[in-house]
């Protein structure tokens, strides 16, 4: 089952796929629809970069147009963000509402859509 993976880390971590040292045939199983965006925190809580809601709205619009139904949103450290948590939660919330209408116009076709949280550390 072909999977998206949505990664909030930019730019800290550009030099890093997601998918690196996944098992092959893992990734052939899931699919290479990878997306990073800017996002995420260091692990002492300081900010990388503040969630573009623009930049995940292209992002689900993409993932809609490819039928993908399973969302993975990966968040960089995210838990340790005291300042201001929630970055991860607005993009699953942008994600869910361009999935639903995509849902509605026919264009992906099951529901609930599979949207998974995972932190990366």
């Amino acid at each position: 089952m072909p999977v998206a993976i949505v990664r909030l880390a930019l730019p800290a971590t550009k030099s890093l796929n997601p998918l690196i040292n996944w098992p092959h045939d893992l990734v052939d199983t899931i699919g290479r629809n990878v997306y990073m965006a800017e996002g995420g925190y260091e692990i002492d809580g300081r900010e990388i970069s503040p969630l573009d809601e623009a930049e995940i709205a292209r992002i689900a619009r993409d993932i809609a147009a490819k039928g993908l139904e399973s969302i993975d949103v990966e968040r960089w450290f995210d838990a340790y963000s005291h300042t201001a948590p929630g970055g991860a939660n607005k993009a699953l919330e942008i994600l869910g509402q361009i999935m639903n209408a995509a849902l509605a116009a026919g264009h992906v076709g099951t529901a609930p859509f599979k949207v998974l949280l995972s932190v990366e550390s």
